[in-house]
């Protein structure tokens, strides 16, 4: 319900937005693409220029790699090249390519894994 939107929290509204999702236009941050891989959501990311070590150019480029995502460098963002990448994403053969390579990513036991390996290492 839209409307009950204002009086959840912030991190409910998060999972209901990637939910409705077909494709991403977004940064590439790692909570970003962990999050797009985990639900399988093609994207078209624009790094954000000057993060620290360029990681965000790593992480798109990693799901380019992989197909899962169009990588777009901020300079050359602009409404029609975006309006090109999005009509090639929503093309269903191509969305459906592109779904399935960002689910490939995904890592649902991310946070479990983590935990391990910190237990593991912890005295």
């Amino acid at each position: 319900d839209l409307h009950s939107f204002p009086t959840r929290r912030s991190s409910d509204l998060m999972v209901t937005w990637w939910s409705l999702a077909d494709v991403a236009v977004c940064r590439a941050g790692a909570a970003t693409v962990a999050e797009l891989t985990l639900l399988g959501i093609p994207s078209v990311l624009v790094p954000l220029p000057g993060a620290p070590g360029d990681h965000q150019s790593a992480n798109a480029a990693a799901l380019a790699s992989s197909g899962a995502a169009t990588v777009i460098a901020d300079r050359e963002c602009s409404g029609e090249r975006l309006a090109s990448e999005l009509d090639l994403i929503l093309e269903p053969s191509r969305h459906d390519e592109m779904s399935a390579a960002a689910a490939s990513l995904g890592r649902a036991d991310a946070a479990d894994t983590i935990a391990r390996v910190v237990s593991e290492l912890a005295p």
